[in-house]
């Protein structure tokens, strides 16, 4: 269990923003503090992916050629969805990394 715990509080530096993270180290309970987690992470990857769909929209209406972006930011929302009844490390890292290729292309593209 802690070592869960530690693996999440490594991905949460990385994805949440700092403010968010520095308010999960005040929560006291290891289960608690896995319940915030898992609900912290699901919750900003799915603003992640609203903000770089919202990106995308924008470069398909400035007639950029933004269809590999397209096909990365189809496959988020079903991962986000099954990682949210099903919580895994492996499944919140693997989202995570579909995310960072499609900031990645977006940074391509502009």
């Amino acid at each position: 269990m802690v070592e869960n715990l530690k693996k999440m509080m490594g991905l949460a530096k990385d994805v949440l923003h700092r403010d968010k993270y520095r308010a999960l180290k005040r929560v006291k309970g290891s289960l608690e503090l896995s319940h915030v987690l898992k609900y912290a992470l699901i919750s900003e990857f799915r603003i992640i992916y609203d903000l770089l769909e919202s990106k995308l929209k924008l470069m398909e209406s400035a007639g950029l050629d933004a269809f590999f972006l397209r096909n990365k930011l189809v496959v988020i929302p079903s991962k986000i969805k099954y990682l949210s009844v099903h919580f895994s490390i492996e499944g919140a890292n693997m989202v995570y990394q579909h995310i960072k290729m499609a900031e990645e292309e977006v940074k391509e593209i502009c």
